[in-house]
């Protein structure tokens, strides 16, 4: 759903006041065997996981930071 929209919705964040630097994951298609798992920030998430298969999980914020591993990230998103 937000995948088409990323840049716009990492722009509104940060005008709401979030950090350009905050960290940011997008999570395609998390139940299925091509699961695909894009990190950056706000500032360079749209570029980095634009164009990723649906349905896909968008997350930001200190949970992306404090995921120490690619497995407990994607964890962190099974769980939300």
């Amino acid at each position: 759903m937000g995948l088409k929209r990323l840049a716009q919705l990492a722009e509104r964040l940060v005008f709401a006041g979030r950090r350009f630097d905050e960290p940011a994951a997008v999570v395609s298609r998390l139940s299925l065997p091509d699961m695909q798992v894009r990190t950056g920030t706000l500032g360079t998430f749209a570029t980095v996981a634009g164009g990723r298969p649906t349905p896909a999980l968008v997350l930001v914020g200190d949970v992306v930071a404090k995921a120490q591993s690619r497995s407990e990230l994607v964890a962190l998103a099974r769980s939300a």
